[in-house]
């Protein structure tokens, strides 16, 4: 048994490195840190992208600068009924800049146009990820000339996104994840077989007595349970919500403005104080130029 501290570090995402930087949300959730080599990165994103499981790639945010013809058309597309309750919503635009912006999984996802082809290809292009984007790499139209993929520095402020790896306890994982606005990958205890390791906890106090027995024997029976031949998935029942967890977590910048003004400053109701102290480690790791 081990007694962990929660805490919050940022993903700094390097634009050349797209795949590697979904690569380290991804692996946060099987613990397979390890795994990570050269090249790897592709071969992981590539096989997500074949099995659907793409949820990672809402850790990577594209964003796109287009003329002034086919912001429009995009716009008045992605806005119609056909495809706004499935794409739409997660797009963020400006009108002031004619920029798009929504995570990878969003652009994977649209479907049904030209225009939305041409702007997959694009990323495809741009990142050299067609497998991903679901385009064979001798798609034949050509965006340079009206479209154009900025970083996250060259953005205008409302574009500007962060991630960060958060390890915390079970129950305050399960209250930040309750802001659906941001992506996120957690630590599976599905699949994380913990019985070769001591068990970490973020306990409420961990120098009493009580709660160390309980702990105690929390990791007994969980340990006792795959011995006889339970599965993880059904062993972590035993495990109580103070277990250490680990999560990646992607948005916006002023998403995270708003996150921090309910779960650090208490806007609408005083907020427990575990999420309190995560949410002033975040912010402790977001510059102050950028924040201000």
């Amino acid at each position: 048994m081990i007694f962990a501290k929660q805490s919050a570090k940022e993903i700094v995402p390097k634009e050349d490195f797209m795949t590697e930087h979904i690569e380290k949300c991804a692996r946060i959730c099987y613990k397979s840190e390890d795994k990570i080599t050269k090249g790897s990165a592709d071969k992981l994103c590539s096989a997500l992208a074949r099995s659907g499981h793409t949820s990672v790639f809402e850790h990577w945010i594209v964003i796109m600068e287009l003329d002034d013809f086919h912001y429009d058309m995009f716009i008045a597309q992605i806005n119609s009924d056909k495809y706004h309750e499935k794409h739409g919503r997660y797009f963020r635009r400006s009108d002031d800049y004619n920029i798009v912006a929504a995570n990878l999984r969003a652009w994977t996802e649209l479907r049904g146009s030209v225009l939305f082809n041409d702007l997959k290809f694009a990323i495809g292009e741009y990142y050299s990820c067609h497998d991903i984007m679901g385009l064979p790499s001798d798609y034949c139209y050509q965006t340079s000339a009206y479209a154009t993929i900025l970083d996250r520095d060259e953005a205008p402020k409302e574009f500007y996104w962060y991630t960060f790896k958060i390890q915390t306890e079970r129950a305050i994982a399960n209250e930040v994840e309750r802001h659906r606005k941001f992506g996120y990958s957690q630590e599976s205890t599905r699949y994380v077989n913990y019985m070769g390791n001591d068990i970490q906890f973020i306990p409420p106090d961990e120098n009493n007595p009580t709660v160390r027995a309980i702990l105690e024997r929390a990791e007994e029976g969980y340990k006792a349970l795959i011995a006889q031949g339970f599965k993880p998935e059904d062993a972590r029942d035993v495990l109580p919500l103070c277990t250490k967890t680990e999560f990646a977590m992607t948005g916006f910048l002023d998403d995270f403005d708003w996150f921090f003004k309910l779960r650090y400053l208490g806007k609408h109701g005083k907020p427990h104080h575990k999420i309190q102290e995560l949410s002033k480690l975040m912010l402790q790791e977001i510059s102050a130029q950028k924040y201000d």
